[in-house]
């Protein structure tokens, strides 16, 4: 039986591959004389899909806008993340010198009121830093869902 299905299969194959290439159409070729034959009054007005070339330099400034954009507002809130990153290691810094000062007068009250308040701000900028950091994260995501590519918001384009 395996056999008899193996022939049947060859022989179907080897009759039906050249009815399928004769059936299949040469493309056709069309002349420049063909061409002026069928031509209709509106083929020498501009269609809608074609592009005039104001549109192309148009669309160039608003890329390089679009780009400069991107641009600006990743920088913008780039520095902002380094400016809150920086607070934080300066009220780090104070914090350690201020439990350095408490910790040569064990019993000054002003010493230790001192410690605590710098370390309230040391939470608070490190709160503020999470904050600008979830913001900057929000905004590259924003970007990414619009396909703008990863280099327009470190300024790493060429105009």
């Amino acid at each position: 039986m395996n056999r008899k299905a193996f022939w049947c299969a060859l022989c179907l194959f080897f009759f039906a591959v050249p009815l399928v290439n004769v059936a299949a159409e040469q493309p056709r070729s069309f002349t420049d004389s063909d061409l002026q034959k069928y031509r209709n009054p509106s083929d020498g007005t501009q269609s809608a899909t074609s592009i005039p070339k104001e549109s192309a330099s148009g669309k160039k400034t608003a890329d390089r806008q679009e780009k400069e954009y991107w641009c600006r507002e990743g920088t913008k809130h780039a520095k902002i993340v380094e400016k809150a990153q920086s607070r934080v290691n300066a009220s780090e810094a104070a914090v350690a010198k201020k439990r350095e000062a408490a910790d040569r007068k064990p019993g000054d009250k002003k010493a230790a009121k001192q410690l605590s308040d710098e370390q309230k701000r040391l939470a608070k900028d490190q709160k503020a830093l999470a904050k600008e950091e979830a913001e900057l994260t929000s905004f590259e995501n924003q970007a990414h869902r619009k396909g703008i590519p990863p280099g327009w918001l470190k300024c790493n384009m060429e105009f």
